[in-house]
This record gives C-alpha cells, structure tokens and sequence, in this order.
C-alpha cells in the first residue's frame, strides 16, 4: 500500500505540517525516473523528497540526507527555486497531492503507477512535466481531480474499495468470506475505517518482497508510528531487497545452465567412452598377425585368423600397401591411442562429476542465501580465476584443446598460456584463431585427432564456409611473433597441413 490513496490521505497533511514555510532549495535528477527535491526553511532545517517514478515501482522517501553528484545531474523545475511553500494538500480516493507554492504555481504528484509524474501548474496551467513520456500531461485538468465526490455511504465505500491494492483486498475478503451481506458490509467498513486512521505502518514480507501496509496482513518485518520514517525505511528496503533477489535469480540462471551443460557433457562422454571400450580388440589383432606373419599372402585386404582363446575366425582389415608387420604395429598403436584415449575420457568424466557436484552445492547455498554477502560468497565460487581467460576450451578424443577468442586473445593464449610442445594450428593465409592442443609427454597424437583439431581450427577462421580448407600446424616452439606486428600475427616454422572440412567436434 506504498503508493495508496490511503497513505496519501495520511501523507497530505503531514507534509502539509512539514513544508509550509520552506523553500526549494534544489530540484535535480540523477538518475532515470527519479527526482529529488530538497527545501530549507529559515531556520536552516532540510526537508528531502526523494519521487521514484519507475513504471514498475512508484514510491516516495524522506531520506534526512542526499548525496548529489557533482556530474550528470539534471536541474529541473527552476522556475520553483527560492519560492516558498503555501500548503500542501490532497485529494479525495486519488493517488496524487499538491504541493503549492507562491505566486500562484503548483506542483501535482501524480502517483499513478506506470503513469506516474511530477507536473508544475501555473495558476493551474500545465508548465512543465518531470517524465516527457507522458505527453498527454502535459494537457492534464487538475479539476479532474476533484470530481469524485460520493453521496452515499455505499458510494463511499465502493470508491475507497476501488482504491484498495489487491493484496489488502485478499486479505479483507479472507476476513469476510464466511460472513452474511450485511454483517461482511459493517467488517468491510471497519477496515476500511482502521485504513484511514493507522497509527502503526507495517513493512511485511510477501513474494520474497518487501511490502508496505496499513495492515499487520503479513510476516511483520518491521512497524513504525510515523508514515515518514516507515516510507523511507520501505524504499531503501524493497530496493535492496528487489536487487537481491535480482541477483540471486541471475546468479540461480546461471548456475542451473552450467549444471545443464554439465550433465550434456558427462552423457556425452560416457557415451564416448562406452563406445570406445566396446571398440577394443586392436591389441588382440595386432598380437595375431604377429603370431601369423608368415602365413599372410603379401598385398592382402583382409585376412581370417583364429581368436587364441575362442577358436573362432576373425577377420581382420590390412593395407595392402604395408607389410603384414607394419599392420600388426599400426594396430598395436591403434591399440595405444584407444587406451590413452579411454584414460583421458575417464579423467575427464571425473574431473567434470567433481565440478558438477560443486555446482549443485552452490545452487544449494544461492537458494539459502539471505544477504548479499551471501550471494558474494556464491560468486566468489562460481568465477573462478579461468573466468577470464583468452580462450575457448574443447575435449577431442581426451585431449584438451583451446582456442583463441580474440586478436589480442590469440598472441595471449600462444605466447603465454601454450607449453613449448604443444602443437599450434591455424587456418593457412587467412585471419582465424590460434588453436592450440595440449600434449601429454612424448606421445604422438594420432592422425585423426590432429585432423579433427584442424577442422575445429577452419571453423573459427574466415574459411569456415568452404567444403575444405587447409590447416598448417606446428609445434609451438616453432611460433614466433614478429616485433610490431598487429595481434594475433605470428609466423610458423617446419609447418605440416592438413586439408580438413570445417566443423566443430562432436
């Protein structure tokens, strides 16, 4: 019941007590939808208005002090500097009052939700308006004001029941459900009695929100016995609790996507790992064509050997272009690769199972976060120091693989992030990101992989639209960047290449 006819039945009057007799002093805006209004009487006392006019949230506080800026601060309403308050009035069932000023000029706070406006009237002439937006008040009637007038008590009673918000009209319906007509009329009147002569001003909890009531019709936060005080205790309340929660609900979004992206990468990999494990029989292949040698024809395509253990037939594909040994040996490393590549995926799968637990426990303690603080906590957590770092990452058949995200990001992986004898690829004679494939050792890393690392390479160049593009890898300790030249130019030595389809990885 922040911006009620209610409360600026009680407002009125009071500010009536408070400004009369003072001048405005300053009239500025610092901020978007937000005027602040200072005034001093002759004693040196300051009385501040603070009109926030959002279109989602319309309220008004009575902070003891103001920091003005000394930059980006708009003066508004000059013609009001230095004249003094007359009185301050309001109107009946309407969210707006006056403030009125010598020689005949006026200042309408129109509290109307998202048509909310501050308006300056000279002998009741429409000047000047605080939100340009509104370009019909510049037109507005200030008479229309005043033409609610009810003859009847049940007039009365439906016009201040129209004027009621709907969370204070649940909760009297709630106390008159059960109630026959005219025994629910003579409650309705009661409350709407206690609503025009509060003594106490209740900040409730509802929503998640700070609220503010006329009404104990909540989880009570907080009570006051002056309507200034209770207003600016709400404003600087429901901001920081709106901003909280503003957070708390980017920072939910933001870990629930991770946990998602998380959970595709472990399916994912599981699944590669499943398939590779089922892929075996490289080292059993290998170790019969050794036990066979002399007995495979030169030049064969295919050859059928008995399994050691089973008996049964295998067949087993040969290059014909190769010794019966050299098949054997392509299929030991075969072999070698399938299970540096299972150990990788295994790592891997653990690393990120670690990861994803961590992150469920933060969106644990995000949703039992209560301040601030708390969300600082979270967040100190979820960014770790890898948050800004100039690269992509990517997982090509257990092996890491990053990528450059900018110009500037590609000298900074290269130069600085790369070990010695990792390899470097690029995409060959046009602009396209560093790509860079972490090395375990002394181990080579096998052809397709380096053709997969170099089709992710043409995808994040210029030719990424072509049906191949050839990639020059190297390396890194054959990359060198030439003194003064622009970021990301580099130049490769002892370059192999590779002509690849662009596209990402699996």
């Amino acid at each position: 019941m922040h911006n009620s006819y209610f409360l600026y039945k009680q407002l009125a009057p009071r500010l009536h007590t408070e400004l009369t007799g003072h001048k405005l002093a300053a009239c500025f805006s610092q901020q978007k939808d937000e005027l602040i209004l200072q005034f001093t009487s002759d004693h040196g006392r300051v009385f501040n208005i603070v009109a926030h006019l959002n279109s989602t949230f319309t309220c008004l506080a009575f902070p003891e002090e103001i920091s003005a800026a000394r930059r980006n601060k708009a003066l508004l309403f000059d013609q009001l500097l230095n004249k003094q308050v007359t009185a301050v009035s309001g109107f009946a069932y309407e969210r707006a009052f006056v403030v009125a000023f010598e020689e005949g000029y006026k200042l309408l706070f129109k509290m109307f939700g998202w048509q909310a406006n501050i308006i300056l009237f000279k002998t009741d002439q429409p000047v000047t308006v605080f939100k340009h937006n509104l370009p019909t008040d510049l037109h507005f009637d200030l008479a229309t004001l005043s033409s609610q007038q009810p003859q009847t008590e049940q007039e009365k009673r439906a016009l201040a029941w129209i004027t009621l918000d709907k969370a204070t009209k649940a909760f009297i319906e709630q106390q008159i459900k059960d109630l026959p007509a005219d025994e629910a009329a003579r409650e309705i009147d009661h409350w709407l009695q206690q609503l025009a002569n509060p003594t106490t001003y209740y900040l409730i909890e509802q929503d998640s929100l700070i609220r503010f009531s006329l009404l104990a019709n909540g989880p009570v936060l907080h009570s006051y016995d002056d309507v200034l005080i209770a207003l600016t205790a709400f404003f600087k309340q429901y901001l920081t609790r709106l901003h909280f929660n503003r957070q708390q609900q980017q920072l939910k979004k933001e870990l629930q996507k991770d946990i998602r992206k998380t959970e595709a990468y472990l399916t994912k990999t599981r699944q590669k790992l499943q398939e590779r494990q089922s892929a075996g029989g490289y080292q059993l292949m290998a170790d019969l064509l050794m036990a066979n040698l002399h007995s495979i024809p030169a030049g064969s395509k295919t050859v059928q050997l008995p399994d050691f253990y089973s008996g049964r037939e295998i067949t087993i594909k040969l290059n014909p272009q190769l010794s019966p040994q050299k098949n054997a040996e392509k299929y030991y490393q075969k072999a070698k690769n399938l299970h540096v590549e299972i150990a990788k995926l295994r790592e891997a799968l653990a690393a990120k199972e670690r990861h994803l637990h961590k992150l469920r426990q933060q969106l644990a303690d995000l949703e039992n976060a209560r301040s601030v603080r708390d969300l600082k906590s979270v967040t100190k957590e979820k960014q770790p120091a890898r948050a800004s770092l100039p690269y992509r990452e990517f997982m090509i058949d257990g092996y890491q693989v990053w990528v450059g995200k900018s110009a500037r990001h590609n000298d900074d992986l290269t130069l600085h992030y790369a070990g010695k004898n990792d390899l470097f690829f690029h995409a060959r004679d046009v602009a396209g990101s560093h790509v860079i494939l972490k090395v375990q050792g002394n181990k080579p890393v096998p052809k397709p992989t380096l053709e997969k690392v170099a089709a992710l390479a043409a995808w994040y160049s210029k030719r990424k639209t072509d049906s191949l593009c050839p990639v020059a890898y190297t390396q890194r300790k054959y990359v060198r960047k030439p003194k003064g030249a622009p970021p990301g130019t580099v130049i490769m030595e002892r370059e192999k290449v590779l002509l690849v389809k662009p596209e990402l990885p699996d």
